[in-house]
């Protein structure tokens, strides 16, 4: 197998000797700066491994090379020290920086092609996970949208609103993603992904509730709106069913999202004032998922044509969120909700034309040039 090695070096002696070695049997790329390896690296991203000569090491220093490895092992390629002598604190620096191992010179063949062969079917491997991982995202991403379309069919009134609540939901987690209350939570651009995909999944509970409440025009009467109301119950417990047909003890992707669901369709009715439903939670009692999916919704459904109200417009929106400050809402939510008001409006527009109300989606769906 032919390998496809990128050599960072700060000159020609130290890359001539490893060279000599590799050349004959694989494609080796030499550069001598940091801009050119990042070039090189963005150019093209089916590289086998980085190998960094601990003489760059010495002249970038050891956090701009550990920057510089982990920004290629998140493009799926792994990286060695090369240049390195038979002692422990080189051996230990090549670990400290996120590097698989190191090439201690002299260079001996025999040594140096067994640590590619090794190190090659290790970068393999992760590379496999990752398109699995991606594949079931995927997969995961698609049953998603399947479960938020089976509850458009059975309640018309939404529309594309699950969907929409996606991009507000990820807009708000990623402003509050540096706030000390929230960054325990939202601690890293994968989870607030999991987040804003499980906010899709916010009213599946609709889908246990009679036709003749969930699609009558007009306003409820008590006993059905509590009846309604059981729809929160409804989503937890589906996903509470979901969650037990996990392997024990797993702490993967797949189970934070279902936590997240679990929150968001159980608790995004809550009041911050203690006065929602179905538990009464009241404050930081509130799961962050939902207090966030409380604000998006709230946005979405004001924004929204609706068979029983009309579209209003996104200032009317502003001032519904900023009135229910400190009683309906978590005021850090809003208070970032009004720092990115610009922004909703825009996305607002955008998500509204990519994904319609019921009645638009209809009569796209009836007319016969579509």
């Amino acid at each position: 197998m032919i390998f496809r090695l990128l050599h960072l070096c700060s000159g020609t002696e130290y890359s001539k000797p490893l060279s000599r070695i590799l050349e004959p049997a694989h494609s080796l790329t030499v550069t001598h700066t940091l801009v050119d390896t990042r070039t090189a690296l963005a150019r093209d991203s089916d590289w086998q491994m980085l190998l960094i000569d601990i003489q760059m090491v010495q002249q970038l220093g050891e956090g701009t090379c550990e920057q510089l490895i982990s920004s290629t092992r998140s493009l799926h390629i792994q990286c060695a020290l090369t240049g390195t002598s038979n002692i422990p604190t080189d051996q230990l620096l090549a670990l400290r920086l996120g590097c698989l191992g190191d090439l201690a010179m002299p260079y001996i063949t025999s040594l140096v092609t067994a640590k590619l062969d090794t190190w090659s079917t290790i970068s393999q491997s992760f590379r496999q996970e990752q398109q699995r991982k991606q594949e079931l995202q995927q997969i995961q991403q698609a049953a998603i949208l399947c479960m938020a379309h089976i509850t458009r069919l059975r309640d018309h009134s939404t529309g594309n609103h699950t969907l929409r609540c996606q991009h507000f939901v990820r807009v708000l987690a990623e402003k509050l993603r540096s706030h000390p209350d929230f960054s325990g939570e939202l601690i890293d651009s994968h989870t607030i992904e999991l987040l804003s995909q499980s906010a899709a999944l916010h009213d599946i509970g609709k889908v246990g509730i009679a036709d003749s409440i969930l699609q009558k025009p007009g306003s409820l009467n008590a006993a059905e709106y509590e009846t309604m109301k059981q729809h929160t119950w409804h989503g937890y417990q589906a996903l509470a069913d979901a969650e037990k047909l996990l392997p024990e003890h797993t702490r993967t992707s797949t189970e934070t999202f279902i936590r997240f669901g679990k929150q968001i369709t159980l608790s995004h009715h809550e009041r911050w004032d203690g006065k929602g439903y179905p538990q009464q939670l009241k404050g930081t009692q509130i799961p962050i998922s939902a207090r966030l999916m409380a604000v998006a919704d709230v946005y979405d459904a004001v924004t929204s044509e609706r068979p029983y109200q009309p579209e209003r417009s996104h200032q009317v929106a502003v001032s519904i969120i900023q009135q229910g400050r400190d009683n309906q809402f978590d005021p850090n939510v809003v208070d970032a909700f009004l720092a990115l008001t610009g922004l909703f409006s825009q996305t607002n527009q955008l998500l509204q034309a990519k994904f319609p109300s019921h009645e638009a989606q209809h009569q796209l769906s009836t007319d016969p040039l579509h």
